[in-house]
């Protein structure tokens, strides 16, 4: 073999390992949970609700792509984590209803002192929004859909705020902030991080938001190539703010698609909250 051989074909085999290691990469990360851990500053957060801790799951998307083992592993984890409360931003199944009654079977296993809150998605819209709320409220969930919740009562509450998919025209900014006081703290719920201007107009200190699955496939150096949010690609996964207002948007735990994920691993925020002085 000469030497020009040689090379090609050391050339060919650096590539096709290269790509195998892609490949098993992006087929096994799908599977590996994190968890996403932060302080969170919350204007007028009562004394008594200092500390408090909040899970953030969104986009299960049961169904082909993300088996049941993972749901439940996901559910195992976020109770070993021991959260005050546990918030959930959508899309809990992929294309059909099939698998709507087991993961909603896991999603009532969440253990919280405050309970569950969620709030719907676009694929849960695709399915079936009456059904999808019914099933999850039969969990043992509360579902937010342009409504709120206190947590607290009284001058010692927080609200929980959940809008319903904005992807399809469903939120309501008006009827979810109907009973919420000017001044008064909230968490805000949104499945799709663009109602990030809105929220800031409304000085609200904290949105949870899903939606873009991190991209599901992120490129060192460029990011991700597939941005499914108005805002821009530097919206697809992390902490942001505008104004007072700080997002969380989080990278999900099932796929859609394609069954992958590069760069960007399923994840479970896990989030302190604090109390600040409002300016």
């Amino acid at each position: 073999m000469n030497r020009d051989t040689l090379l090609t074909w050391l050339a060919a085999g650096a590539g096709f390992v290269a790509g195998a290691a892609i490949t098993y990469t992006a087929l096994s990360e799908r599977l590996r949970l994190t968890v996403t851990r932060g302080v969170f500053g919350i204007r007028d957060l009562p004394p008594d609700l200092d500390g408090l801790t909040v899970a953030h799951l969104t986009d299960l998307h049961a169904g082909p792509q993300t088996p049941m083992e993972f749901i439940r592993e996901a559910v195992r984890l976020t109770n070993r984590l021991q959260p005050d409360v546990v918030l959930l931003t959508g899309d809990y199944v992929e294309e059909d209803g099939e698998d709507l009654a087991a993961c909603a079977e896991q999603l009532g296993k969440l253990r919280a002192p405050l309970g569950a809150y969620a709030v719907l998605g676009n694929h849960d819209h695709e399915v079936g929004a009456e059904l999808v709320a019914e099933a999850l409220q039969g969990a043992g969930l509360t579902v937010l859909r342009n409504a709120s919740a206190p947590l607290g009562e009284g001058p010692s509450r927080l609200w929980i705020v959940g809008l319903d998919d904005t992807a399809g025209y469903w939120g309501d900014f008006r009827a979810a902030f109907a009973d919420v006081s000017a001044g008064e703290p909230v968490v805000l719920l949104s499945h799709i991080p663009d109602v990030l201007p809105k929220a800031a107009a409304l000085d609200v200190d904290l949105v949870l938001t899903g939606h873009t699955h991190g991209g599901q496939v992120r490129i060192p150096a460029l990011g991700a190539p597939h941005a499914p949010v108005r805002l821009g690609a530097a919206f697809v996964s992390g902490s942001r703010r505008r104004g007072h207002t700080r997002m969380q948007i989080n990278r999900g735990i099932g796929t859609t698609t394609w069954p992958i994920r590069y760069g960007c691993p399923p994840e479970i925020g896990l989030f302190t909250l604090r109390p600040i002085v409002r300016s």
